[in-house]
């Protein structure tokens, strides 16, 4: 235990001094990295052995574990690995089946419960989405902890997610800063709903300062829940404004009229399965055999 925690400590030296930068080659791996998780849990197979089709575009992983939960209504999906190459601990999250994305949209509620490590500034988060991370937090932990261990301080934590899983992401990063004081060295989610309300974003923000909140033209999702019903975006967020891996837009607030909150209504789904170039719906079918 005390060599667990004096790894700990000089992990969270190193993590505490983060600052990076986007870059379209780091969008492009954590694409891939979210897109396998789509091939774990109830969703798919290949996780485990690492041979699904996302896989073996980083075929560097090592240790995987996988973690799933459908103890909510969203149900949970991902893995926990280790990259070699990043010396980095890596947390991947799916997001909802994407042959059921439209009636996942048609469905999604609007319910707020308050976050207690904030609550006094009337911090509230999407009740659905955090109770779903809440499912799988034990299995996470028990995981990263597992890697902490055998790969130690020289290790980062990274995040990512698509979709459901971008807000899983956003609250496996605020929880693993709260629970340990880690910051990760990098939290990349694309087409991530809103997880709540501006108070939380404020606080998410002050505490989390490499997130990159990837969105696609006029995906719907990143609208939900909406503005009117009280929730808000945490920074950063690069827009794609048509090429899904082609010019992008930077805009440093939650919700800013030069990238996606520009569009009232935004009702295009394909958009939505469609990241840095990667066809999500395809890679994975290929999941399921």
């Amino acid at each position: 235990m005390l060599s667990f925690l004096l790894a700990l400590a000089c992990f969270l030296y190193e993590t505490n001094s983060y600052k990076t930068n986007y870059t379209v080659g780091q969008a492009n791996r954590f694409c891939e990295l979210a897109l396998a998780a789509y091939c774990s849990g109830n969703l798919g197979s290949g996780v485990t052995t690492w041979s699904c089709t996302a896989c073996k575009q980083q075929p560097q992983m090592k240790s995987i574990t996988q973690f799933y939960s459908n103890a909510y209504t969203y149900n949970a999906n991902g893995y926990v690995a280790y990259d070699p190459v990043e010396k980095a601990i890596v947390v991947s999250f799916a997001g909802t089946d994407p042959l059921s994305i439209t009636d996942w949209i048609d469905d999604i509620d609007f319910f707020a419960t308050p976050y207690s490590p904030c609550s006094s500034s009337g911090c509230e988060v999407h009740q659905g989405f955090y109770n779903t991370y809440l499912s799988v937090q034990s299995q996470i932990r028990t995981a990263v902890q597992s890697l902490w261990t055998t790969y130690g301080k020289s290790s980062h934590f990274q995040i990512t997610g698509h979709s459901l899983g971008g807000a899983l992401a956003a609250s496996c990063a605020i929880d693993f800063y709260v629970t340990y004081g880690v910051e990760p060295q990098y939290v990349y989610t694309f087409g991530e709903p809103r997880v709540g309300n501006s108070e939380f974003a404020t606080y998410y923000n002050s505490k989390i300062h490499n997130h990159f909140r990837v969105t696609h033209h006029q995906d719907p999702v990143p609208h939900l829940p909406t503005e009117l019903m009280g929730f808000y975006h945490e920074n950063r967020e690069i827009f794609y404004a048509s090429n899904p891996n082609g010019t992008y837009v930077t805009c440093a607030t939650g919700e800013d009229p030069n990238c996606s909150d520009q569009y009232l209504i935004d009702l295009n789904v394909a958009d939505h399965l469609d990241y840095m170039g990667f066809d999500f719906t395809s890679t994975y079918l290929t999941c399921k055999f």
